[in-house]
C-alpha cells in the first residue's frame, strides 16, 4: 500500500468499505448565533447504544466548539492560564454531530462533552435525534496495544468538509468524504511530546483539516478496524499532495480501560486530568 520511494499514501476505498466507516464516524459542527454553520473535525463511535453513542475525539475540537459558540471571551487570548477563572461548562445546543447511515444523515445531540486539552483527548456522549431507538448499532473496538516504529498505521477521518448555504437558514447543503491514509510510524513518545501531555506516536501521514479526532490503527488487508490512537496536530505546512516528503503527524494513544459485556460490547472508561466540560 505504499509504493517504494513514497513515506504514505492515500487508500482508495471500495463503496462496502466507505459505509462502514462512516457508520463509525462523525462529523462535529456548530452554528453561532447569528452565523453560518461549521463544520470542525471528525469523531469515531467506540459504544453503540442504539439511541446513545459514546464518542472520542481530539480535545482541541471541543476547543474550537467553544471558540465558535461562545465567540466573546471575557480575557485576553495572551492572558496566562494561571490567572483565569475556572473555566465555564460549553452549552452544547448549537453543537450537532453528523452521522450517516447508507443515505440517512441524522444530525444528532451532544448530550455530554469531557476532555483534557492537555491530553487532547475528549469523549463525547451522542443522542439519536427524536429519540430514535436503533441509530447507533456499529461501533469500533478499541486496541489497546502500540505499534513499534516502523509499523504501518492508518489515519482515519473525515476531509473536504464544506458547507453551502441555502437561501433560508435551514437549507443548505454539505459536503464530506472519508480519507484514509496510510503511513509509518516515526517514533513513540510516551511521556508526550512539545506541548501534548500524554504519550503520543509520530507518523509519517499528512493530514489536514478536518481529519483532526479521526482515527488510527494498525493497517491490515483483512480484518476489523481497531483503533488505538485519536489524530491530534501536526505541523505547518503540511505535504497535503506529496507523498515523497513526510507530515510528522501526531496522535494521542488512548490511555483506555475496558471491559466486556455479556453481549459482546464493551464499556470504554478513559482516565483524564484537567478535564473540562460540556453539557446540553
Amino acid at each position: 500500500m505504499i509504493p517504494a520511494g513514497l513515506v504514505w499514501n492515500e487508500a482508495q476505498l471500495t463503496p462496502e468499505q466507505n459505509q462502514d466507516l462512516k457508520s463509525c464516524l462523525v462529523s462535529l459542527l456548530a452554528k453561532p448565533p447569528g452565523g453560518d454553520l461549521q463544520l470542525v473535525g471528525s469523531a469515531f463511535i467506540v459504544e453503540a447504544r442504539g439511541n446513545r453513542a459514546l464518542a472520542i475525539t481530539a480535545a482541541h475540537c471541543l476547543e474550537m466548539l467553544s471558540r465558535i459558540v461562545q465567540p466573546n471571551p471575557l480575557h485576553h487570548a495572551s492572558t496566562p492560564r494561571e490567572f483565569l477563572p475556572s473555566p465555564r461548562d460549553l452549552d452544547l445546543k448549537a453543537v450537532r454531530a453528523m452521522y450517516l447511515q447508507g443515505p440517512k444523515v441524522s444530525l444528532c445531540e451532544v448530550e455530554l462533552a469531557i476532555w483534557d486539552e492537555a491530553a487532547d483527548f475528549a469523549a463525547l456522549t451522542l443522542k439519536a435525534p427524536g429519540g430514535e431507538a436503533d441509530l447507533f448499532r456499529a461501533y469500533l473496538r478499541l486496541d489497546d496495544s502500540v505499534p513499534a516504529v516502523g509499523d504501518v498505521v492508518t489515519m482515519i477521518g473525515i476531509g473536504d468538509m464544506q458547507v453551502f448555504p441555502g437561501e433560508t437558514t435551514e437549507a443548505g447543503k454539505l459536503q464530506q468524504r472519508v480519507v484514509m491514509r496510510i503511513g509509518r510510524v516515526e517514533g513513540i513518545h510516551p511521556a508526550g511530546r512539545i506541548l501534548l501531555r500524554s504519550p503520543c506516536i509520530e507518523t509519517s501521514i499528512s493530514i489536514y483539516s478536518g481529519m483532526s479526532g479521526g482515527l488510527v490503527a494498525k493497517f491490515a488487508t483483512s480484518g476489523s478496524i481497531a483503533p488505538f490512537a485519536v489524530i491530534s496536530h501536526a505541523p505547518e505546512p503540511q505535504p497535503i499532495l506529496d507523498r515523497a516528503a513526510s507530515g510528522h503527524s501526531v496522535a494521542v494513544v488512548v490511555k483506555m480501560q475496558r471491559a466486556p459485556l455479556a453481549d459482546g460490547g464493551q464499556v470504554v472508561a478513559v482516565p483524564m486530568s484537567n478535564v473540562k466540560l460540556g453539557r446540553l
